[in-house]
């Protein structure tokens, strides 16, 4: 099986910088250190989960004999993408990040640094620690339907599922 990849000078698209800090190796490594248990996940065509806005689909265009086309996903090759990438994942997993996780872009590892998991478990049953779940909880609530797709698409994405 065979996977098509489009190749396209986005010169001057990418002549507009929006530039967003990726992780240190460095910190990475001192952060994990005491670590006990990993577990690690290669997020599957992670830009193309991202949407591209309406208002500028039109500046990924590209035409090949069968006609002109756009993405309508966030294509390779932008400056932007990893920035963008790296900051949604940083949403998702604010409050997360640097405790029990670390992203870079679409790699993620996850770890522990104590105890053998980070539930907790009583006469009720056992459930995830609240003050690692907090920050999903407590993520944006959608304002509206295009905003809720996005969410749902993301979520998908990396594989968390919810009732929202």
């Amino acid at each position: 099986m065979w996977a098509v990849r489009f190749c396209i000078d986005y010169r001057m698209v990418n002549a507009i910088k929006d530039v967003y800090p990726l992780p240190q190796i460095d910190e990475t490594l001192e952060n994990m250190y005491g670590a006990q248990r990993f577990t690690s996940l290669a997020l599957h065509a992670g830009y193309w989960q991202v949407p591209v806005e309406l208002k500028d689909r039109d500046k990924t265009g590209f035409g090949i004999r069968k006609g002109l086309f756009w993405f309508v996903r966030m294509p390779l090759g932008l400056a932007k993408a990893p920035g963008t990438f790296q900051r949604m994942m940083t949403a998702v997993l604010r409050g997360l990040m640097w405790q029990c996780c670390l992203v870079y872009l679409d790699d993620v590892i996850i770890f522990t640094k104590g105890g053998v998991a980070r539930h907790e478990l009583d006469e009720n049953g056992i459930r995830p620690m609240e003050s690692l779940v907090r920050s999903v909880r407590e993520f944006p609530v959608p304002q509206n339907d295009k905003a809720a797709n996005d969410l749902s698409i993301s979520r998908d994405s990396i594989g968390i599922k919810s009732k929202i």
